[in-house]
């Protein structure tokens, strides 16, 4: 028995100690591999720093060799981060990534990566942008995988490096993942921010002392901002609150119902220094409309303004200075080397504590007014006198108003609260919105004193209004059609039918030009702002004069009666409607109607001759001519014109059907200008089969929007193609807001504020965009002769029907 039991120690013992060999061997083969692996890495990083030398060096690069190191920069960097990310996350061996992170931190390749990043030798472009990206996205990867007690963490936020990483001011034109992954570092640095580690982040000494801040805010209107989400219910309800009650009630909404236009009568803004100018206050407004994604807050902002009572504390929000700004933001202000300046909100009770003034109440804001809009609410309510103040804002736009900036802002803030009531499924109270619907319809009543794109946006506010009131079916119509007869409709027919009674000619001509355009306007959705126009456009078209081509005069007044009409005509009444999901639906009646005076020879005439479509001619007269201007000016062809009630038509023989012709030009006459010889564009009475010399067998005509691709001459012409939305930006913030007066210093970030700019409507209503010019030569007088008889009799016949339709319409809506 012994000794079986010393043989089964002996063998054990052999057994464990072989382990242990094991073990000791595979240590030595990982501490080798770990001592070749951070090796590797040094060589990397030395590979890197002497990459970055060349590319931020005062030494002159060839473009081959430039893209050749930048290319070589790009792997190196990325291989560094991925290498130490993936060590500090080998959790089984501690010491694995501050082994890793030393050559980095040795280097100070910190130091290299921002040079790389800031670029001031000055590479090309489009190299500095891939360099920068993947920096950016180095930085990232090291941030998020780097303990906040690791030697590499330290590095990186020792000396304010992330700061100046921030700051750096980057082009973001050519690389579409630059400003995302630059968006993401700053919301890396904004998200492990925190009481203790404030001062790694915010330099006294620095004339930009806190950069995460000054640098993303200039992007807070920015389309792909998401350094503002906030995806936490319980930290949005507790932000929408304190927003509503210490910022929007009563500092914005206070300050635009204190200086209402009648304020001044009553001395209300007398010694007020706690309050905002009204055009800020409702800058403000919308840009925090156009700028937040909350509903909760939209919906509250919208019930202060838009019903016809608010429980009591509510409306004491309103009338109430805002708390002052907390005592602890001061201490820790002087904590950080800068000197307490209170401002002019800071005037109300200091003797409370921060925890009183800013505690969370039993029943929030939000709650209150949600309960309030069910019939659930149990407090005392009153009248909303924040509803009178805004009536008595929208009664007063006139011109003096506009030119301070104040009407597009005021409007714009009114469509977006509509649209806040019924996207939250409240129904506008009746009473509120006949007070609403009464005042746009006398701010258009006013169509001479405003710009074009001011009377847009009240259309739209209009349109917003009525989604929001027709609950039931028919209920808008009620309400919103009298007054806005009575104010618009009426009296606009009235005077443009006296107008044209009263001129005749070349007068009652450009009536029918202007009539047809604005009416091709209004069935293309004629007070629509663009779909891409962003918030910042709006907000600035107020600082400048309206933009050449905007439509002023009778064409104004032709748009803004149209505009009325179609929104009237388009409202479903009570007995046959149906509720509106959508804007767009409120158009369905109006689209069906054709212009007053378009016979159906136009319509019959068009769809039968289509361009490049073979069509059966048969034994019809027809003129030859030299057709010249085709495909933008550079080809001309020999064709024959057709005679036609409505249309211009010239056609090609078909060479493989006798009697058969297809058509290279149909354009419709009642859009045409025509010019005789080397005259100016004569009265169509005028164009007379007269012509004797032979350099006037020549007709030019003017076609504008053409459709036959014949008369086009690239992408856009005739407005089919679309905008260059790279080509065309618009920079801001380009108003001071003070006076409206547009600012640009030295201080002014174009690049971070600019957004997409889409040409207004206002831009090219009434005028065409593009229009091509055919000119017809013929071969003797006799077919001169001809052809001037067959285009000015069908014309004149198409003229004649179009003023007569024009009369009658005028007459109907009068």
């Amino acid at each position: 028995k012994h000794s079986s039991a010393r043989n089964a120690f002996h063998a054990h013992s052999e057994r464990s100690a072989l382990s242990v060999l094991s073990a000791l061997s595979t240590l030595r083969r990982l501490v080798a591999a770990m001592d070749g692996s951070v090796r590797e890495l040094d060589v990397l990083c030395a590979r890197l720093d002497r990459l970055a030398e060349s590319l931020t060096s005062a030494k002159p690069l060839g473009a081959q060799h430039e893209e050749q190191i930048a290319s070589e920069a790009v792997q190196v960097i990325q291989r560094i981060g991925e290498s130490i990310a993936w060590a500090y996350g080998q959790r089984q061996q501690p010491g694995l990534g501050e082994a890793f992170a030393q050559p980095f931190v040795d280097r100070r390749l910190r130091d290299r990566l921002k040079a790389l990043l800031a670029d001031a030798r000055g590479m090309r472009r489009d190299v500095h942008s891939r360099v920068a990206a993947q920096v950016l996205q180095t930085i990232h990867i090291l941030l998020q995988a780097t303990p906040a007690d690791s030697t590499l963490f330290c590095n990186l936020t020792a000396g304010w490096y992330l700061n100046d990483v921030a700051a750096t001011r980057l082009d973001f034109r050519d690389n579409e993942d630059l400003l995302p992954l630059w968006m993401t570092v700053v919301k890396d640095i904004a998200t492990m921010l925190n009481k203790e580690n404030l001062m790694l982040f915010f330099d006294p000494s620095s004339p930009t002392p806190f950069p995460i801040f000054t640098e993303a805010v200039r992007f807070y209107h920015h389309p792909v901002s998401q350094v503002f989400a906030c995806d936490i219910p319980r930290l949005s309800e507790v932000l929408q609150e304190k927003l509503l009650r210490v910022a929007i009630a009563p500092v914005l909404l206070r300050s635009a119902v204190l200086q209402r236009p009648s304020a001044g009568s009553r001395g209300w803004s007398e010694g007020q220094v706690d309050v905002l100018s009204p055009v800020l206050a409702f800058y403000l407004l919308h840009d925090l409309l156009a700028t937040l994604r909350s509903s909760a807050v939209f919906e509250a902002v919208a019930a202060l303004l838009l019903r016809s009572e608010l429980p009591e504390d509510a409306l004491r929000l309103v009338a109430a200075s805002p708390p002052r700004t907390p005592s602890q933001y001061f201490v820790i202000q002087a904590s950080w080397g800068g000197t307490a300046q209170p401002g002019p909100f800071d005037q109300g009770d200091v003797a409370s504590p921060d925890e009183v003034l800013y505690a969370m109440p039993a029943l929030p804001l939000v709650a209150a007014l949600r309960a309030h809009g069910r019939g659930s609410f149990a407090g005392a309510c009153t009248r909303n006198w924040s509803l009178d103040a805004l009536e008595e804002w929208l009664r007063s736009l006139d011109h003096s108003t506009e030119r301070a900036g104040l009407a597009p802002l005021l409007l714009a803030s009114c469509a977006r609260l509509l649209m806040a009531l019924r996207e939250g499924g409240e129904v506008l109270d009746v009473a509120v919105a006949e007070r609403v619907g009464s005042a746009l319809s006398q701010a258009l009543s006013i169509h001479h004193q405003l710009q074009w794109s001011t009377l847009a946006v009240a259309f739209r506010t209009l349109q917003e209004l009525a989604a929001a009131a027709d609950v039931p079916v028919g209920r808008a119509r009620h309400v919103l059609v009298p007054p806005l007869r009575e104010r618009v409709l009426n009296p606009l027919a009235t005077e443009l039918l006296h107008m044209l009674r009263r001129y005749g000619g070349d007068v009652q001509e450009a009536w029918v030009r202007e009539f047809q355009e604005q009416w091709a306007q209004r069935q293309s959705s004629l007070w629509e702002l663009p779909t891409q126009m962003r918030q910042r456009e709006l907000l600035e078209q107020n600082a400048t004069p309206e933009l050449p081509g905007a439509v002023e005069g009778r064409t104004k007044c032709i748009r803004v009666l149209l505009g009325a009409w179609r929104f009237s005509a388009a409202l479903p009444s009570a007995e046959g409607g149906s509720p509106q999901s959508s804007l767009g639906g409120l158009e369905a009646e109006a689209a069906r109607r054709a212009m007053p005076g378009l016979g159906d020879e136009e319509g019959d005439e068009s769809s039968r001759y289509q361009p490049g479509v073979p069509v059966y001619i048969g034994k019809i007269n027809r003129v030859r001519c030299l057709a010249r201007g085709l495909r933008g000016g550079t080809e001309e062809e020999a064709l024959y014109l057709l005679p036609m009630k409505a249309t211009l038509v010239l056609v090609r023989p078909d060479d493989l059907k006798p009697f058969w012709a297809v058509p290279v030009v149909s354009e419709t006459l009642r859009s045409m200008h025509f010019k005789f010889g080397a005259e100016n564009a004569p009265a169509l009475a005028n164009i007379a089969p007269h012509a004797t010399h032979a350099e006037e067998r020549t007709l030019s005509l003017e076609v504008p929007a053409p459709r036959s691709p014949a008369l086009s001459s690239g992408p856009g012409l005739g407005g089919g193609g679309g905008v260059d939305r790279l080509a065309h930006t618009l920079g801001g913030p380009a108003s001071a807001l003070a006076g409206g007066v547009a600012a640009a210093g030295a201080g002014h970030d174009r690049m971070a504020m600019s957004v997409p700019g889409v040409p207004m409507l206002s831009q090219v209503a009434g005028v065409p965009l593009l229009a091509s010019t055919l000119s017809l030569v013929f071969s003797d007088e006799r077919r001169h002769r001809v052809a001037c008889k067959i285009l000015a009799q069908a014309r004149q016949a198409v003229y004649l029907s179009l003023l007569d339709g024009l009369g009658a319409f005028l007459s109907e809506v009068a």
